[in-house]
């Protein structure tokens, strides 16, 4: 993919993480009943679940960062796959496969498995840096 490509990607990612995220900050009882409609939820695990919506509004920031330069801020995508892999891909698998997880927080985790198939393309094949003419 182009440069230009990747970058109007990582603001697709940006995005997508918004759209997680402002419901579970914003209606943090009605999103959390979605994903986990079994689980009870204590106040203290409310408050946890709207923590992390914003961790997720932090690193769809940190998305729309590596999309205004995509050499300088590939740290941010190291930490995008790290985090969907272990957190949604692994974690709400593990948890849908043990019943906790509903259908919708299984259907985000697949989501993020394609994006963490994708900043894995993207490491691998972008360049860390702009070629040159020299380069080529």
């Amino acid at each position: 993919m182009s440069e230009r490509s990747w970058s109007r990607f990582f603001v697709v990612a940006a995005v997508w993480n918004l759209v997680i995220a402002v419901p579970i900050i914003v209606a943090p009882e009605w999103s959390y009943s979605l994903a986990y409609p079994d689980e009870g939820a204590s106040d203290a695990v409310l408050a946890l679940w709207r923590d992390f919506g914003i961790t997720v509004l932090l690193i769809g920031l940190g998305y729309y960062l590596v999309s205004r330069d995509l050499y300088r801020n590939r740290g941010i995508v190291i930490v995008g796959l790290l985090g969907k892999l272990i957190i949604d891909v692994i974690g709400i698998g593990w948890r849908y496969l043990d019943g906790m997880a509903s259908e919708v927080a299984l259907f985000a985790a697949a989501v993020d498995a394609v994006f963490v198939v994708a900043f894995l393309v993207f490491l691998l094949r972008f360049p860390d840096r702009p070629v040159q003419a020299s380069d080529a």
